[in-house]
């Protein structure tokens, strides 16, 4: 998110010192927005994509989580393994 949020810093501050430029990525983009949005596999590919980016936060915190849970387990089995006097 921290990089989203620059990037539109930088956006907003390129806008300001350029305001012809703006207007004309701006309208480039709307334009590129309407047509992909025209088609109907262009609107389902972009909802796709909308529905992924959302999706992609989530799923890398589920998976720090499952690796720490790991950590913590084998951390844990080495303990015991200590504490019942390891291999004899």
């Amino acid at each position: 998110m921290a990089h989203f949020k620059r990037f539109a810093w930088a956006a907003g501050l390129l806008a300001l010192a350029f305001p012809a430029a703006a207007k004309t990525v701006l309208a480039f983009v709307a334009a590129l927005v309407a047509l992909l949005l025209a088609h109907p596999a262009g609107a389902c590919a972009a909802g796709a994509g909308l529905l992924l980016a959302s999706t992609l936060p989530a799923a890398g915190r589920r998976a720090a989580r499952a690796h720490r849970r790991r950590q913590v387990r084998g951390l844990m089995s080495t303990i015991r393994f200590d504490i019942a006097g390891g291999a004899r």
